[in-house]
């Protein structure tokens, strides 16, 4: 027996009662066309029935329980195969499996392999659940995980599992997983706000100094702009000022929440706030400097300038704050201010002449009386009398002196023509009249040792018994004495009491020298204690001088050698900062940004760990240490910025060659293919494109590559458009030979048929391009002599429409469905069973024999390339809606490269 009977044998005649296979069709002779090529020959009967039997079986599986049966009952192996390939009901294909083992090995092959990929299939579905469900727990254990270094790029890599598994999860799912990515986001958000706020405060920080350096500035300013102001104030300037005042208050405390101030700058700020103050009280009280100043530049009378004198030095007294920036109004209000003293120096230093000279007259005078040389105290007198016209008017106790001279004068005359007795009741009643006078103490003192000294003066030369007298003179000045006394002892018990107070400051400071540790001193402590036991020292006075030189000189001596100590402290904390100042000011030099600021970091931490300096270089040298790290800060700055303009300039670029390739992508035609050339010179500029963060290089990189799809989509068309454009005129040019050759068929006259040749020739000629092998076969029907047998041109076409209908899937006329189950049944003894659809090569070589078949009439030949056609239309669309097969992916710069290439 053949293998075309082994194959194709007739099924066994039913048993008598025994039914058909439900949809089975009794088998009928197929209807033989007079075009279709003659059958086989098999050599028998038998086997002549055998070939033709298949074909209504086949036909017969038309649902999936008649394919169950037939893949189990099956007459042939080759009808139980189409049948297993025809089940698809995976419960159906796990049955057969079980039945089938064992048995048709074919068949059975067929239905595991479908099992297999079933399973393999669902465990796939299973695996991409249970990744779903893994992923799930991972997204919500990272919501809960606290930030570190990997949060984010945890969070990214479990972002793009997800976006791989999104499109195979159910709804509630994937709001579960946005749910947790969302939260995650808002942590890595958080984090950020964070980060960004630390900055912020540590920002604060840094910046605490230059603050409360602006505010010392703002507040000199100030103080300059109130010295500074012309003519009369506005009135509403101490309110203004006091809101001022308050504001830079404000930021001083403000900077303090992040940085204490040291107590230099909290000292200078206090004094500055004050003196802005009192300043503006005293101009909204008195006027402008230059106000006060006229006072001085016109006359006026002493008194008056005295105190405005005093009102105008307390004003100016703040303008010590501003150093040599004092405005040219307070400096001319100054000089007026000391001219005007050194005017009433000199008239003081004439007139203090004038009072020495008379008081010296005045003690003559006195001595002379004393002495009983009346006459010569007469010419004292005189000769003061002629000094007090030319001088100056005498100071009042000048002027008392004078008096009591006079009176003695007078005493002296009354007690040489009278007796010295009433004189001496007058000084008694005087000497009485002081007990209880409550006067000033000092006064009080004066007063009555000059009621004695008049007593000791009368009583010289005096006649008589006067102890009596003196008795009571002299218990009168002892009574009023007592509260002389009193304030006198407690004068002295002050003294004293100061003096006991430097002696124990004294000890309290050797005690402190003696207590320090001077391998490892604390400087800072050392100069608050010189500068406050100082301070303390000169505020325990009065003491008695001879008693205390002697502490006087030993506190010298003590803070003589702690200041030395200190200023050796100094001069080295001074070294060390201008080396730190050197180094800074290297920095500069330094071509990483980065390392520069660590650097300058590391050196302003070394600076707050130097040891103090004095006031006068502290500010000198930090504003030079400053003024370096500040550079450095910069230059870092400036190089931050340099860099965010080269990202920005690259995603620019990279945006501008996406834009660029989605142009392209969006033309069609003839643009197309010229703009083609410029793809590979664009991926290259994109490739060489670098220093983008990540997120941006994605997301440009996706859009870059989209585009480029695209365009090579639009390319992949318009050769498709132009290969079927070459089909077209391939078709045309055989229309344009079947005409000649009919015309040579039907005898036509011979100019007609030179005509059709001349018009398929230059058809010919006008053409370019050709499929391959087409001009050729063309060329070869133009050069025949005879159209050929138009019955079997007719029966080639018919069949290669069927052929085409049967590779591409599409129904076939009632009249030649004869034609195609036979074309089936030779096709499937061909394949040995293995379908398959049509592809490129066959669709094209069909085609050629199209374009090489003889030719047929007109109206037949269209009703055939109608068909024709629409199955070629339809496998361009199957192949147009085919998935693009992706080449393997390459890795590293091979990839780069061959992309480059493109």
């Amino acid at each position: 027996m053949t293998l075309f009977s082994r194959l194709f044998r007739q099924s066994p005649s039913p048993q008598p009662g025994k039914e058909p296979v439900p949809g089975s069709k009794k088998e009928a002779a197929p209807v033989q066309d007079s075009a279709a090529p003659a059958a086989p020959d098999v050599g028998n009967d038998e086997a002549a029935a055998a070939a033709v039997t298949p074909a209504p079986v086949i036909e017969s599986i038309d649902d999936e329980a008649s394919a169950c049966r037939l893949a189990v009952e099956g007459s042939t192996t080759s009808v139980r195969q189409m049948a297993a390939e025809a089940v698809t009901d995976p419960a159906n294909i796990r049955q057969l499996v079980r039945e089938l083992r064992g048995k048709d090995k074919n068949v059975y092959r067929i239905l595991k392999g479908k099992a297999d990929a079933l399973l393999a299939q669902e465990r796939q579905v299973e695996k991409i659940q249970a990744d779903i469900v893994h992923l799930c727990a991972a997204l919500e254990r990272h919501s809960h995980w606290p930030y570190d270094a990997m949060y984010l790029p945890t969070l990214e890599h479990l972002e793009e599992q997800w976006q791989e598994l999104v499109a195979h999860a159910d709804a509630p799912t994937v709001q579960t997983a946005e749910t947790y990515l969302e939260l995650c986001r808002e942590a890595v958000a958080r984090e950020v706000r964070k980060q960004a706020s630390h900055a912020a405060h540590e920002a604060a920080i840094a910046g605490a100094d230059v603050q409360r350096q602006n505010v010392l500035q703002e507040l000199r300013k100030g103080l300059a702009e109130l010295y500074a102001i012309e003519g009369p104030a506005d009135p509403e300037l101490q309110a203004a000022m006091a809101k001022r005042l308050s504001h830079f208050a404000g930021r001083w405390e403000q900077a303090g929440q992040y940085k204490p101030a040291d107590s230099a700058d909290a000292a200078a700020y206090e004094a500055l706030h004050q003196a802005t103050d009192n300043l503006c009280g005293l101009i909204a009280q008195h006027g402008t400097v230059s106000q006060q100043a006229e006072a001085f530049r016109e006359p006026a009378a002493d008194a008056e300038l005295a105190a405005q004198a005093q009102t105008l030095r307390s004003t100016l007294k703040a303008s010590a704050h501003l150093g040599d920036s004092v405005p040219s109004a307070a400096s001319e209000a100054a000089a007026a201010l000391q001219a005007w003293e050194q005017s009433r120096a000199e008239e003081n230093a004439a007139a203090a002449h004038a009072v020495r000279q008379t008081g010296s007259l005045i003690a003559k005078a006195g001595a002379a009386l004393k002495s009983g040389a009346t006459a010569r105290a007469m010419g004292l007198r005189r000769a003061i009398e002629e000094k007090l016209g030319a001088a100056p008017p005498m100071p009042p106790h000048i002027l008392r002196q004078l008096e009591q001279l006079d009176a003695r004068l007078n005493e002296l005359r009354d007690w040489k023509d009278y007796a010295v007795a009433p004189k001496r009741v007058e000084l008694i009643a005087q000497m009485e009249a002081l007990v209880g006078a409550g006067d000033d103490p000092g006064e009080l003192a004066r007063r009555i040792k000059a009621l004695q000294e008049e007593w000791k003066t009368i009583s010289k030369g005096g006649a008589g018994d006067a102890q009596e007298e003196w008795e009571r003179f002299h218990a009168a000045s002892q009574e009023a004495f007592k509260p002389c006394r009193e304030y006198f002892e407690a004068q002295a018990k002050l003294r004293q009491e100061n003096l006991e107070k430097r002696r124990a400051l004294l000890a309290r400071l050797e005690a402190f020298e003696a207590a320090q540790d001077w391998e490892h001193p604390d400087w800072r402590e050392v100069a608050r204690a010189l500068r406050e036991s100082r301070r303390e020292w000169y505020s325990h006075t009065p003491t008695d001088r001879a008693a205390g030189r002697a502490l006087q000189e030993s506190f010298d001596a003590l803070t003589a050698r702690l200041q030395e100590k200190l200023d050796g402290e100094y001069a080295g904390n001074v070294k060390q900062k201008k080396s730190l100042i050197a180094r800074a000011q290297k920095l500069l030099a330094e071509e990483d940004g980065r390392k520069a600021v660590d650097d300058v970091k590391r050196l302003q931490q070394l600076w707050k760990e130097t040891g103090p300096v004095e006031r006068k270089d502290d500010r000198r040298l930090w504003e030079e240490f400053r003024g370096h790290c500040d550079a450095v800060f910069g230059k870092r700055q400036q190089q931050y910025a340099e860099h965010s303009a080269q990202i920005d300039a690259q995603r620019a670029r990279g945006a501008q060659i996406c834009e660029e390739v989605e142009k392209l992508a969006a033309l069609s035609g003839q643009q197309l293919q010229e703009s083609a050339q410029q793809l590979g010179q664009l991926r290259e500029e994109f490739v060489a494109i670098d220093t983008l963060p990540a997120a941006v290089e994605r997301e440009l990189r996706g859009r870059f590559e989209e585009g480029m799809e695209r365009c090579g989509q639009g390319l992949a068309r318009q050769r498709t458009e132009e290969e079927e454009q070459r089909w077209q005129r391939l078709l045309q040019a055989a229309n344009l030979a079947r005409a000649g050759e009919l015309a040579k068929a039907a005898g036509a006259d011979e100019t007609v048929r030179q005509t059709l040749q001349q018009d398929a020739e230059t058809f010919i000629a006008s053409v370019q391009h050709w499929p391959k092998g087409g001009l050729q076969i063309i060329q070869a029907r133009l050069a025949k002599d005879d159209a050929g047998d138009l019955a079997a041109n007719e029966a080639a076409l018919r069949m290669l429409c069927i052929r085409a209908e049967v590779a591409t899937d599409t129904p076939t006329p009632e009249a030649d469905q004869g034609l195609r189950r036979q074309y089936q049944v030779q096709r499937l003894v061909e394949v040995m069973g293995q379908g398959g659809g049509a592809d490129a090569a066959e669709i094209s070589a069909m085609t050629l024999e199209w374009v090489g078949a003889g030719p047929v009439s007109d109206e037949l030949y269209t009703q055939l390339l109608e068909r024709f056609e629409r199955c070629r239309a339809k496998w361009r669309e199957q192949s147009q809606a085919a998935p693009p097969q992706r080449p393997a992916k390459r890795s590293g710069r091979r990839r780069e490269r061959s992309a480059a290439r493109v």
